[in-house]
């Protein structure tokens, strides 16, 4: 993980960030049904949301998406490209993010995730996410701070 920067994403990211989220999720969409384009709407996300990147020498390599809801700060979406999973890239955008729920006054975080996801569910657990509900495809999850 040497040389990994985080940094806010800007308008200029998007096709990289595009790239990044196709690759982090292209094995499970393949093997899934319902996993929704989760590149719609990145540019609004950039603009309107809060959204960081993790970058090695310039090389856009994670991504993670946080919106501000009343009661939680949600995490919409985390992504590290195929190439880099597996190196702390994850974690660390994770733990960006409760420390960003924190600054801003939340006590929790949440997401969705889909039933088939098993490695990211697990991943998520395993950092002391708690499962809060299933409906169809979609599990919740919800992390206390």
């Amino acid at each position: 993980m040497s040389g990994i920067r985080l940094r806010s994403a800007k308008p200029a990211d998007l096709p990289e960030l595009e790239r990044v989220i196709t690759s982090a999720y292209a094995a499970e969409r393949a093997r899934l049904s319902g996993i929704p384009d989760v590149t719609d709407g990145l540019d609004a996300h950039i603009r309107d949301d809060i959204v960081h990147i993790a970058d090695r020498a310039g090389r856009i390599l994670g991504v993670i998406v946080l919106i501000r809801k009343d009661a939680a700060l949600l995490v919409a979406n985390l992504a590290v490209a195929a190439e880099a999973q597996g190196a702390g890239i994850g974690g660390r955008l994770m733990q960006m993010a409760q420390q960003a729920a924190g600054e801003m006054g939340y006590d929790r975080l949440t997401l969705r995730t889909h039933r088939g996801m098993t490695a990211t569910i697990d991943f998520y657990a395993a950092r002391g996410w708690i499962e809060t509900g299933r409906a169809g495809d979609t599990i919740t999850m919800r992390k206390q701070l």
